[in-house]
């Protein structure tokens, strides 16, 4: 019973171990993240700025996501398509969030053809087809401006 007990919190250390050195390894992959900081962007594939809300009660937006996905959900208050040829510029990191290993490196960002209210950030993450291969963004989404 008890190399049973053992067995099994050795199977799940092991899967936990699996799943920080996946998520490191994609939140290194983009390379040098500092170099990011005010690079421009054209918008050259599709891509969504979904308007979402933390408390489904209020249904206030707190950030416009960019993802080139058509997301639903009840926090998803409204979707629109970005523009080809609209200008993405990166502003900044985005502050860290709780357990930050877990989750992709989120940027952000201001686009040329948005209007974002007052005080909501609009946010990348590197994850869902936005993060590029051997560049740090996805190349059929977002061509680098020199």
């Amino acid at each position: 019973m008890m190399i049973k007990h053992i067995l099994v919190c050795v199977r799940w250390l092991l899967a936990l171990l699996v799943a920080l050195s996946s998520a490191l390894e994609a939140n290194t992959a983009a390379g040098n993240e500092g170099a990011m900081i005010g690079q421009q962007y054209e918008i050259v594939g599709e891509l969504y700025a979904h308007s979402v809300a933390d408390d489904l009660n209020s249904r206030v937006v707190s950030f416009i996501s960019l993802v080139p996905l058509q997301l639903t959900g009840p926090e998803i208050i409204s979707r629109k398509v970005v523009p080809t040829g609209s200008i993405l510029t990166i502003v900044e990191k985005a502050p860290k969030r709780f357990l930050a290993f877990l989750y992709p490196d989120r940027y952000i960002v201001r686009v040329n053809t948005l209007d974002a209210p007052a005080g909501i950030p609009v946010v990348i993450s590197l994850s869902r087809g936005i993060e590029g291969k051997s560049t740090a963004l996805n190349p059929l989404i977002f061509k680098p401006l020199f």
